[in-house]
């Protein structure tokens, strides 16, 4: 589906809205002025309710009808419609007698069924019901939501055949979910599906289903575990409309789209490219050639990024231990830090940078070396780039602590740049994802960084994740196991 289908979508979700509004504010005049009706000259006075409106008697017999109802029939006069039985005017008869059946026990009845006007033709409407409490006559006012019904049915027929899984949820969190996302999760019947049987009643995740804001969960369905990540797009009568992704299946795409982005074809067009401007720079202008040519070396760099990526993706790493003392730590941080400074081409003093060492940490122990600085670097290269520059002194403060129950070194990286939306905590592990190009006016990096440390912490046991994002800066958490030298 391209982006202007799912555009016609939210549109036509909209328009339902409003015709739905309208709609009711229309119901709730007519139901006024129908439960004011009280004595027999009140009742017969029809002429000024603003939808076409009739009386009969309990048999169907029309008594009068205003003439608005009677143009919505396609009759010329009132004489003429008067004629007519309404039964004959249902298209199943039987929604009739459902009708009547209904208005014994309620005071105002609300169907939506089909009607036929005088020339045949079938058209849909909403007829409004009210029985006078003294006699058989039944008040009942008609609108016509034909269009209303064609957007509901093309908006459901979109939502059937729409390749990217959608789901919807009721009030009451039944759960309804097109082709696409019964494929994802392995459904091949027409069960009714409840946010129960979903999800396994986890009340916790409704938060998440009524905020409104993308996010992502894992849960297994039939066996087999999925992470999906959902994207609100409409909330109309309680009913919340979703687009739901498979991530690892996204995942599986990115690294596909990656791998044609790195074809040595591309990377030899860009030779060519690059040669000819370096060419014509002897000879032009310099000015807008350099621009060019910068952005040609760019582009090499980040193809060879990808590759690197792809291979990495693939590669088994073979951990080697190394017995690391306490007081290592600080330097082995101060080392990356220095380092990546250097690299960005930054003013050290500009940036207040704080390391904290727990007294918990075991004297000695046995690490990684390369674990520690693959995963740490790219967090404290962010760190560094996104920190506040418009604040006197950017600051980074990093707090090492130990995890005793599970043998890890935990390190919270704290910077005070710009907050990370939360249902962006996990995509910005996602290879070319960069949450800062909508933040900030500059771009910083391709977005490879903590995709490489989130590739190098899944195959070491170490983890990586946002501990907290807010206005006043960002906590990264790496966890990275240890052996305690006894």
């Amino acid at each position: 589906m391209n982006p202007l289908d799912i555009l016609k979508i939210k549109i036509s979700t909209s328009k339902i809205e409003l015709i739905n509004l309208i709609s009711r504010l229309v119901d709730e005049i007519t139901d006024q002025i129908l439960s004011k009706i009280e004595s027999p000259d009140e009742k017969i006075n029809i002429e000024n309710l603003p939808n076409p409106t009739l009386v009969t008697d309990i048999d169907g017999n029309i008594l009068t009808a205003n003439p608005s109802l009677v143009h919505l029939f396609g009759y010329s006069s009132e004489t003429n419609f008067l004629e007519i039985n309404a039964v004959d005017h249902y298209v199943d008869p039987n929604q009739r007698n459902i009708f009547i059946k209904q208005l014994k026990t309620k005071d105002v009845v609300e169907i939506k069924l089909q009607l036929k006007k005088k020339d045949g033709s079938i058209f849909w409407a909403k007829i409004t019901g009210k029985k006078d409490s003294n006699s058989d006559h039944i008040y009942t006012s008609f609108e016509e939501i034909t269009k209303e019904i064609q957007e509901t049915e093309k908006n459901k027929a979109m939502f059937e055949q729409c390749p990217i899984g959608m789901m919807k949820m009721t009030e009451s969190k039944e759960i309804f979910i097109n082709q696409a996302l019964k494929k994802i999760l392995g459904i091949h019947n027409e069960e009714t599906l409840t946010y129960q049987k979903l999800f396994f009643n986890k009340e916790d995740l409704l938060n998440k289903f009524f905020s409104e804001q993308i996010f992502t969960i894992t849960f297994s369905y039939n066996g087999k575990s999925h992470t999906l990540e959902f994207t609100p797009i409409t909330v109309e009568n309680n009913e919340y409309l979703y687009f739901v992704e498979d991530v690892d299946q996204r995942n599986k795409y990115v690294k596909e789209l990656l791998a044609m982005f790195a074809e040595d074809s591309i990377n030899t067009l860009l030779h060519h490219i690059n040669s000819i401007l370096q060419l014509l720079s002897i000879q032009f202008e310099k000015q807008y050639l350099d621009i060019a040519i910068e952005a040609t070396q760019n582009l090499f760099k980040i193809i060879n990024r990808i590759k690197e990526y792809l291979i990495f993706d693939t590669k088994i790493i073979n951990t080697e231990k190394y017995n690391i003392k306490k007081s290592d730590i600080s330097q082995s941080i101060q080392e990356i830090f220095d380092i990546t400074i250097s690299e960005l081409k930054y003013d050290q003093n500009s940036i207040n940078f704080k390391i904290n060492i727990d007294k918990s940490i075991p004297v000695e122990f046995l690490l990684d070396f390369n674990i520690f600085h693959n995963i740490l670097n790219p967090i404290i290269n962010n760190a560094i780039k996104f920190s506040k520059k418009e604040t006197s002194q950017s600051s980074i403060e990093i707090n090492v602590d130990f995890e005793k129950n599970n043998s890890y070194l935990v390190f919270d990286i704290k910077d005070n740049g710009k907050k990370i939306p939360e249902n962006l905590w996990l995509k910005i592990f996602e290879p070319l994802f960069q949450v800062y190009k909508t933040l900030t006016t500059k771009m910083n990096g391709i977005g490879m960084g903590l995709a490489f440390a989130k590739i190098y912490a899944d195959k070491t046991g170490a983890k990586i994740f946002v501990k907290e994002s807010s206005d006043e800066g960002t906590t990264m958490c790496v966890k990275v196991p240890i052996e305690v030298v006894e």
